[in-house]
């Protein structure tokens, strides 16, 4: 048998504690800062353990603190003791006159659309959760920030997209392209570091598929 044990510390690590350690450096925090302040949305990919979770906890305290932000998470792995708009959903389980009624991600994301919410964080992408990012949040006019699991940057649009496809019949390209209504950003991790940036730029209609621009590629 295996116990895996999950400890957030109850303080976050500061950035200069990031950068001593190889997270990310001054340029690239300051491009988080920009980017966030011009209204990117961003998704954060690696393997378990890469320092996901870390970065985008880290990142939810740039956001104005004049913009709603509602964080669904099935752990208590994303939180703030600065931003002042932050509302944390968890999923549960609730058994009542013995029926159990499950409440998913899913079902926090489509309540959340009923509020005036600026930004939705996702604290782990693995099922239909993924949908409302396309079809729901995106295109309010709302603003999205999660994890996933890939290999790299441009891979984790299309494991998103698939994820969505759980729970739709929408074609891989007609997601995909969704993207591209809100300026986007893809970073990848591994061993606790940054190896890749990626914005969306665009969709090719000839091609079908989506454009990127490199912003950072960590050297081998």
């Amino acid at each position: 048998n295996n116990i895996h044990i999950r400890k957030m510390p109850k303080e976050k690590l500061s950035w200069e504690y990031l950068k001593e350690n190889g997270m990310l450096d001054d340029e690239m925090i300051e491009y988080l800062k920009d980017r966030i302040m011009a209204g990117y949305g961003f998704l954060i990919s690696g393997r378990g353990g890469s320092g996901k979770s870390t970065l985008l906890n880290n990142m939810l305290d740039l956001i104005p603190f004049n913009q709603s932000i509602l964080v669904s998470q099935e752990s208590d792995e994303l939180y703030s003791n600065e931003h002042p708009q932050i509302q944390f959903e968890h999923t549960m389980t609730v058994r009542k006159n013995d029926v159990i009624t499950d409440f998913s991600l899913e079902d926090e994301l489509r309540l959340g659309l009923l509020q005036d919410i600026d930004n939705f964080v996702i604290g782990e992408i693995k099922g239909g959760e993924a949908l409302h990012v396309f079809t729901t949040a995106m295109s309010t006019g709302a603003r999205f920030f999660g994890t996933i699991h890939s290999n790299d940057a441009r891979s984790s649009v299309t494991r998103l997209a698939q994820c969505a496809r759980y729970v739709s019949d929408y074609p891989m390209e007609t997601l995909e392209e969704m993207l591209t209504c809100m300026p986007f950003v893809l970073i990848h991790m591994s061993h606790f570091s940054i190896d890749e940036i990626v914005e969306i730029d665009g969709w090719d209609d000839m091609d079908k598929r989506l454009r990127f621009q490199t912003v950072y590629v960590k050297e081998a």
